[in-house]
């Protein structure tokens, strides 16, 4: 079975995920490939919301000092927390490695730890610092796995009710605590609801744009690579030969009488002929080749790892498959003249190919056929 042509087509004009689906993937069990892409944008944006909060606690300390608890103390645990917290965020900002989701994870308990530090120190509740848990209730929801996520926000939670063990009784504590919770969760349910629809479309957007990049490199008449596929798959594999010290060759191989057809049965018949032939020219081929159509009725095989004499016993299939494929207007087969090449030292992708142009070029005269084989190096043959 020879290669497949390039016939992939889906994800284009596909859409994102509904609100409605987002939230059930919110608690169904699935992997999100996607969410791995996310630490690229994760890491930076723990790094902002370090320096930011770091901030916002140090523009809160005139007007909820950290030293009710523990008196000056309190100032110096207080300025080693906001020390700690800019260093982390600068730390997250020039990192050239993305974090993982460990990591931040671990971060976000540190978080959380730190600002129910904070309001402890500043003599609970009545302190601003309870504000500060949306940060990293909101970025864990958004950024996390679910069961971190999760788990994250069980953590505030439980920080959040802390103060119930050291500050005066008061009856509204409670309700306040659960109100602030509640709003808490409710943003984080909504933010991980946003940014799964965001994800889902960027990831959609992402495969249109790579399925597009596919079908500019794609004959639409044949499904066979075109001739910038082509031009860059040899590219690729001239480059890999070099590097490796292995052979490669091609096939160039040109329909004979084809306007003959064009003329005769339409353009119509003609598709039909170069359709059939590039389906025998992918069968004939093996795995590892692969077929292109270099424009007209001219075909291009490229093999890695080929040598010469190799690539010659595929040559013959592929001619003698495509010859076979349709019939010209007077009822014969249409014959299929290939020319091969194989990279000499000097050659790059211009002159391997046209080196396997002059082969095939050469053996199209009539003195050639006569012949049976065209006047060239051992490297060079055709049919």
């Amino acid at each position: 079975m020879g290669p497949s042509p390039i016939t992939d087509e889906d994800g284009l004009g596909e859409e994102g995920p509904s609100l409605r689906e987002a939230a059930r993937s919110l608690y169904a069990r699935r992997h999100d490939p996607d969410l791995e892409v996310d630490m690229r944008i994760a890491t930076p944006m723990s790094g902002l919301l370090w320096i930011g909060g770091s901030l916002l606690c140090l523009a809160m300390l005139g007007l909820a000092p950290p030293d009710r608890a523990l008196g000056a103390v309190g100032w110096l645990i207080g300025g080693i927390l906001l020390a700690a917290g800019l260093a982390i965020g600068l730390h997250r900002l020039r990192g050239d490695e993305s974090s993982g989701f460990g990591a931040l994870f671990a971060g976000t308990i540190m978080a959380v730890v730190a600002i129910g530090l904070l309001e402890w120190l500043a003599g609970g509740r009545t302190s601003p610092y309870h504000q500060l848990y949306a940060l990293p209730v909101i970025y864990a929801a958004t950024v996390q796995p679910r069961r971190r996520a999760v788990v994250g926000v069980a953590l505030v939670g439980i920080v959040m009710w802390a103060p119930l063990l050291y500050a005066p009784p008061a009856r509204q504590l409670p309700a306040d605590i659960a109100g602030q919770l509640m709003l808490l969760v409710v943003l984080a349910f909504a933010g991980r609801i946003v940014f799964t629809v965001l994800r889902s479309q960027r990831s959609v957007l992402r495969r249109t744009r790579e399925q597009a990049h596919q079908l500019a490199r794609r004959d639409a008449l044949t499904g066979l690579g075109n001739r910038l596929r082509l031009e860059e798959t040899l590219e690729v594999e001239v480059a890999r030969a070099r590097r490796q010290n292995s052979p490669l060759s091609l096939i160039i191989g040109d329909l004979d009488g084809f306007k003959a057809i064009n003329d005769m049965s339409g353009h119509a018949g003609g598709d039909e002929c170069l359709r059939r032939v590039a389906a025998a020219v992918g069968e004939a081929s093996r795995t590892e080749d692969q077929c292109f159509r270099w424009g007209g009725d001219e075909f291009v095989v490229v093999l890695p790892e080929t040598s010469e004499p190799e690539a010659a016993e595929v040559r013959r299939r592929v001619c003698t498959a495509a010859s076979e494929a349709c019939a010209g207007p007077d009822g014969g087969a249409v014959r299929l003249t290939c020319g091969t090449a194989e990279l000499g030292p000097e050659d790059d992708v211009r002159s391997l190919l046209a080196a396997a142009d002059e082969v095939l070029f050469r053996f199209k005269r009539p003195e050639e056929r006569v012949s049976g084989e065209p006047a060239g190096p051992s490297s060079q043959h055709g049919d």
